[in-house]
């Protein structure tokens, strides 16, 4: 792919720079002033946002005066076990001057006022969710767009971050009507204090009401979400034959499963339907889905695309979910699974699938300079980032390391995916 960089001279002034505001970056640079607050877990903090975006022919400079936005946010740390991570990654909301959450669009993303900073410390690649949410707006679904950017934290530099638009229900994000629920699965010790959830008996699962919140969540509302679901997990995991003609894919839709398993299979999510998943149901009229349970959209990826420590989960070769919570019957299922290779089939038909790999390809070269002085700031070269994973490269190798395994695991699934059709099955 040829972006080479790395020489002696270039990793000497790329540390440099970190400890200097005198750099010229391609990126938009986001500048985040706490006024010597510590940003923490909870609650936000309160601090202001500058964001620097010059014409494309010009190079942003840290020292640039704010000229895309600024304004206040509350901002905090986010993650489960990357917390523990030295790179931090963020949540903020963008707000007005009386401290409301406020609408706002950032550098050409729609309005929303809930953002992630994602630092990707776990991704020497710096590459995956940009790769996945790309793939996922390829194929039809919603996923949230990302921006690279370089981030400075009063006045001292942080590195490359994306930019990405936190999942909510939000014109342009998520769009359900005056019926809808937002779910998030999730496990039961990520569920915080003041959270509405609910679990299912028949697998433990914890689904977390993301939207409506508080006093906008009614309690009946609340009651039909949680028998919809408890009805389709009962259907899924013990079927009613006294009642024929009823299956849990009456509950589901169908095509948005079929979707979000391939994108999850193909990528190898070590994280898909145990947590950061979202589910949503809308019995408005003319809604997507029907009133059916649409699994989408996908989130959080670091832990994919061979980067998981779990050696089954990061080969090219194998299903991740075929003896997977939910998916093991969906495995078994005649419908879903010809839906399934059917659907892989016509992606890889239509380009779907390697236009990922154009997607890699030119996000890594708009990283190539700002990559240099981020690993100058965090030094991950030569060290094992995530237990399990492979020792961390320079950003060039990382880059090739994950196309190479993109391109192995789809040839793989090409060579597999027919005989998810079992023998014995009735014809369609």
């Amino acid at each position: 792919m040829g972006l080479g960089c790395g020489a002696q001279g270039q990793t000497t002034l790329a540390a440099q720079q970190v400890t200097s505001t005198q750099f010229n970056s391609a990126l938009p640079i986001l500048t985040l002033d706490t006024a010597g607050r510590t940003i923490v877990n909870e609650p936000k903090t309160s601090a202001r946002l500058g964001v620097i975006s010059q014409p494309s022919a010009h190079l942003n400079t840290p020292t640039d005066p704010p000229n895309a936005y600024q304004g206040p946010i509350g901002i905090e740390v986010r993650g489960s076990s990357s917390q523990a991570f030295p790179k931090k990654s963020y949540l903020f909301e963008t707000r007005n001057a009386s401290g409301k959450a406020l609408d706002v669009p950032l550098l050409g993303l729609p309005a929303g006022s809930r953002w992630v900073l994602n630092a990707a410390y776990a991704d020497p690649s710096l590459l995956r969710d940009a790769v996945g949410y790309n793939l996922s707006r390829r194929m039809g679904r919603n996923a949230s767009r990302t921006v690279p950017v370089e981030v400075m934290l009063n006045g001292q530099y942080l590195g490359v971050y994306l930019l990405e638009e936190k999942p909510e229900v939000a014109p342009g994000r998520i769009t359900l009507g005056p019926d809808g629920v937002l779910l998030q699965l999730t496990p039961a010790d990520r569920v915080k204090p003041g959270d509405i959830s609910f679990k299912l008996p028949e697998s433990g699962t914890v689904f977390i009401v993301e939207w409506p919140k508080g006093k906008n969540l009614s309690a009946a509302a609340l009651l039909d979400i949680q028998r919809f679901t408890t009805a389709f997990a009962a259907q899924l995991y013990h079927p009613d034959t006294a009642a024929p003609g009823r299956s849990y894919l009456d509950y589901l839709d169908v095509d948005a499963m079929v979707d979000y398993m391939l994108l999850n299979e193909y990528l190898k999510n070590a994280d898909a339907l145990y947590a950061s998943t979202y589910v949503t149901r809308d019995t408005s009229p003319g809604a997507q889905g029907g009133g059916k349970l649409v699994f989408g959209p996908v989130w959080d990826l670091d832990r994919g695309l061979g980067n998981s420590g779990t050696a089954a989960l990061d080969a090219p070769a194998g299903w991740t979910f075929r003896t997977a919570l939910f998916t093991e019957v969906l495995y078994d299922n005649p419908t879903f699974v010809r839906r399934f290779v059917a659907r892989w089939q016509d992606l890889r038909r239509s380009g779907v699938i390697d236009s990922v790999l154009a997607d890699l390809d030119r996000d890594a070269r708009r990283l190539t300079d700002p990559a240099s002085r981020n690993f100058a700031r965090w030094p991950v070269e030569g060290t094992v980032v995530l237990p399990g994973t492979p020792t961390a490269r320079r950003f060039p190798e990382e880059v090739e390391r994950l196309r190479s395994w993109l391109i192995l695991r789809a040839q793989w699934m090409d060579a597999n995916i027919s005989s998810l059709i079992q023998p014995g099955w009735p014809a369609p």
